[in-house]
């Protein structure tokens, strides 16, 4: 019984921001949906481990980047391989090379967007986002916040054909 009552408001969560950050998050899947065709895969960032990653900067919980896949219905996302096998293997050698190399090569594994959630990267994602603005010719969507952006491969996969 005790764990199911206070005296404080430290154990009952912030409704009110769920729901708003919710909403942002649903509204922002939306929009990447629609400028994709279905079936589409998204290649996420910052890379994580799954199951269990653990805090990443501002990034505090497990399983943050499974968000998208939860409001999507005709995406692809890559968070979600388990710690070792093949697929996280090559996510985890791939995040690591150079920004150019790096979109070649997920664009040659079939992906067509890339996401990326801020609070992962100590620097906000600022040199990741300049970097793929320069590589790409483009500039990101955003969420309503500005902690979660979206890059469009289309155009850089037809660059390259």
């Amino acid at each position: 019984v005790l764990d199911q009552t206070t005296t404080t408001f430290f154990f009952i969560p912030e409704y009110k921001k769920i729901e708003a950050e919710y909403r942002s998050d649903a509204e922002f899947v939306g929009r990447i949906e629609s400028s994709l065709p279905n079936g589409a895969m998204v290649f996420e960032l910052p890379y994580m481990t799954f199951p269990e990653n653990g805090p990443l900067q501002r990034i505090t919980q497990d399983f943050e980047l499974v968000k998208p896949y939860l409001h999507s219905t005709k995406l692809g996302w890559s968070y979600g391989a388990i710690n070792g096998d093949y697929n996280d293997t090559w996510q985890r050698a791939v995040v690591v090379k150079p920004v150019p190399q790096f979109i070649d090569e997920i664009v040659a594994n079939g992906f067509s967007g890339v996401y990326i959630n801020r609070n992962g990267y100590a620097d906000a994602a600022a040199s990741l986002e300049a970097q793929l603005k320069t590589v790409l010719g483009a500039s990101p969507i955003t969420n309503r916040d500005g902690t979660l952006l979206f890059f469009s491969l289309a155009n850089y996969r037809s660059q390259k054909k």
